[in-house]
């Protein structure tokens, strides 16, 4: 009986489960409204760290190829550092732990994608305050938030299969697309490479969210939305323009 009953409720939660994420798509103004905070975020936060995860192991074998020591060697000529049986041995070491430092690199990614939801839940939660003078409980944000996260799952979930066949291939999604070769790594191409249809998608139902648990029109949301979706569009533009 017991038995029975628990996989009775297991169902219930994975019909609720699937039945949100064709409301996120469907219906996401009726599917904010039922979100009640809580615990509404654990499931979804499972499925966006594991796909998170499955999609930056695809890039495992060049996160292990930077680790090669011809690439070390590489890098310590590009940065002028004399070579010696230090160096060597250094290099040595780290090609050998390439692998470890490979998985360590996922972890750490899946870690920093988490705190950033935490962290643009805790942007919206004080927007919703400060700005719309009403303070709700924090947990029905951060489910909203990462409730639209799941949109960027389906977007890794179908670059997962390109990636496996190519390393180099991706969803032709963003308007960087639009640009020459000439151009690529530029400034522009990386703010063009941010502008992502699921990302402005993600957007979107942000304001939708943003309306429906605050009380205010989509247009007011939109606004606070699109200033932080442009604001991060810029900084992630200068972060890359950094790396590269």
């Amino acid at each position: 009986m017991t038995h029975n009953s628990q996989s009775a409720r297991v169902n219930s939660q994975l019909e609720l489960l699937i039945a949100r994420t064709a409301g996120i798509v469907l219906a996401p103004r009726r599917t904010f409204s039922r979100l009640t905070g809580k615990l509404d975020f654990i499931a979804p936060a499972i499925i966006v760290v594991i796909v998170f995860i499955g999609f930056q192991l695809t890039m495992l074998p060049d996160i292990i190829d930077r680790y090669s020591s011809a690439n070390l060697y590489e890098w310590y000529e590009e940065m002028k550092i004399e070579r010696t049986s230090e160096i060597d041995r250094q290099i040595e070491m780290l090609s050998h732990a390439a692998p470890y430092l490979a998985i360590a690199e996922v972890i750490s990614a899946a870690v920093v994608m988490i705190l950033g939801m935490a962290g643009v839940s805790v942007i919206l939660y004080m927007i919703g305050g400060l700005g719309f003078n009403k303070w709700i409980d924090f947990s029905r944000v951060l489910s909203m938030f990462v409730w639209t996260s799941m949109i960027n799952s389906f977007a890794k979930l179908l670059s997962i299969p390109l990636k496996l066949i190519n390393s180099d291939w991706s969803l032709p999604t963003n308007l960087s697309l639009l640009l020459t070769p000439e151009v690529v790594g530029s400034y522009l191409s990386n703010v063009l490479v941010v502008m992502d249809f699921f990302l402005i998608w993600q957007a979107i139902l942000m304001s939708i969210g943003m309306s429906v648990i605050y009380g205010v029109s989509v247009q007011r949301a939109a606004g606070a939305v699109g200033t932080i979706f442009i604001c991060s569009a810029v900084l992630n533009a200068l972060f890359m323009g950094m790396v590269q």
